[in-house]
């Protein structure tokens, strides 16, 4: 058996090294294409149907399997250029302009909660399971507590600040 420095397994990329890393280059090849691909074929649809094609077709994409993959900080952040990126496409954004209040009005959450999300809901099926995993699944939930606390309370304010501008716009 010839020794290789990457392998696939159940459609993740691995590449060895002194630990075990995740190739997320070709997520983000297919998460582009697929992208691109109903933007493209969408022109003269709403918005909003647009956003949902996104977020049927091509969020799955990127979110397969994050939960049970330890991802570097540096990985994250790319697959959060891609999220964002997508919003920017649609609505005709910059790059230097932040997309998160669209992610808001659209219900879904900026790339670093969605991986923070799915790695919470994997932990506790797993505790769910085995007792020896409930108690690391309640170190993992007292470690994430506070930082998941703190960036879900921002994100409330933040989601009820737009939905009173919102209900003023409308009263108005």
């Amino acid at each position: 058996m010839p020794w290789c420095d990457h392998f696939k397994y159940l459609g993740v990329n691995f590449v060895s090294g002194v630990d075990l890393d995740v190739n997320i280059a070709p997520v983000k090849r297919n998460f582009y294409v697929a992208c691109n691909s109903i933007i493209a074929r969408s022109h003269g649809v709403a918005d909003p149907v647009r956003v949902q094609l996104v977020k049927s077709f091509c969020l799955p994409l990127i979110v397969y399997c994050i939960g049970a993959l330890k991802l570097k900080g540096s990985a994250i952040q790319q697959l959060s250029v891609c999220w964002n990126d997508a919003f920017r496409r649609i609505f005709h954004f910059m790059r230097f302009e932040s997309v998160r209040c669209l992610q808001v009005n659209f219900g879904t959450f900026d790339f670093q909660h969605l991986y923070d999300l799915h790695r919470w809901r994997f932990f506790n099926s797993i505790g769910v399971k085995s007792l020896c995993w409930s108690h690391m699944v309640q170190t993992v939930n007292s470690q994430y507590r506070v930082r998941m606390s703190l960036r879900i309370s921002i994100f409330m304010v933040v989601y009820v600040a737009h939905f009173l501008m919102l209900y003023i716009i409308i009263v108005d």
